[in-house]
């Protein structure tokens, strides 16, 4: 596994997307991982009720039950936090995949 932050380094803020064939894997940041199969359109976790991923436009996006989203790219990188009261954190990643900003933004 390499982390945001580069190879060998490990934070309490990651969270990744894996992809094989039309299975998506959901990497938390205390190691879990979480497989979402494509069902008639609709990705479905059978490990746990917590988490809802949908597609769009060619990002990903995770919704637990208490409303925070997170948003992944294409490589499934982590690109954006947001919780229902308008706070939220933005990523960059520089182009060998590495963590380059993060910013913070409340509506």
């Amino acid at each position: 596994m390499t982390a945001m932050t580069g190879s060998g380094w490990i934070d309490s803020y990651h969270k990744e997307l894996y992809f094989s064939g039309s299975n998506v894997y959901f990497m938390d940041s205390d190691g879990s991982i979480f497989k979402f199969t494509l069902n008639n359109g609709t990705y479905i976790c059978n490990e746990t009720k917590d988490f809802t991923l949908k597609k769009t436009e060619g990002l990903f996006t995770i919704e637990t039950k208490e409303q925070i989203c997170y948003a992944f790219n294409a490589f499934g990188q982590l690109i954006e936090t947001s919780e229902a009261n308008g706070c939220s954190i933005k990523n960059s990643y520089d182009s060998l995949g590495r963590l380059k900003t993060v910013t913070s933004y409340s509506k």
